[in-house]
């Protein structure tokens, strides 16, 4: 999915009965950083996804087009 956001960042969201355009955006390193230990504060079970592999898990901002 990652590549496939990479190569086309231009997506539908879908929450609820409510759904939008918006932007992929692959966050820089220090907004990575910040929005990883959000994640894993609220989702504690993604850090043991980290824990198991070496690379760096991206961490993508969505952006509603307008």
């Amino acid at each position: 999915w990652f590549l496939n956001l990479q190569a086309d960042p231009n997506v539908t969201v879908e929450v609820g009965g409510e759904r939008w355009r918006a932007k992929a955006l692959i966050t820089g390193d220090d907004e990575r950083e910040r929005l990883w230990t959000t994640i894993v504060a609220k989702a504690p079970q993604f850090s043991g996804y980290a824990a198991k592999t070496t690379r760096k898990i991206p961490v993508i901002r969505l952006v509603r087009a307008d």
